[in-house]
């Protein structure tokens, strides 16, 4: 509920815009936990990118949802039900895709 009136107030470019970087900026931080450092250094890397990673889909979900009922406002169910169907589908062929690249 409060996703959607900030959509409207800030816009859906600039919001998809600030989850891209956002996702950037997640895998930059958790990519720089490495072997040799401290515990804590890295599980404060590890915490933060993963903390920005989910505000970042957080963000995109706030947008997903009105853009779709907006694009299509005749068959909304139908899309919406595409979208989410959408998530799990691409959770399962990322898992896929890093088991083959193992």
């Amino acid at each position: 509920i409060i996703g959607g009136m900030v959509v409207d107030k800030i816009g859906y470019g600039k919001l998809v815009a600030v989850a891209f970087l956002l996702h950037v900026l997640s895998a930059a931080i958790a990519l720089t936990a490495a072997e040799g450092m401290s515990n804590q250094l890295a599980f404060n890397l590890l915490f933060i990118g993963t903390f920005l990673f989910g505000l970042a889909n957080g963000t995109l979900e706030a947008v997903a949802n009105p853009l779709v009922a907006t694009l299509f406002p005749n068959d909304r169910t139908h899309y919406l039900n595409i979208l989410h169907a959408s998530w799990p589908l691409g959770l399962i062929a990322g898992g896929v895709c890093g088991w083959v690249l193992d």
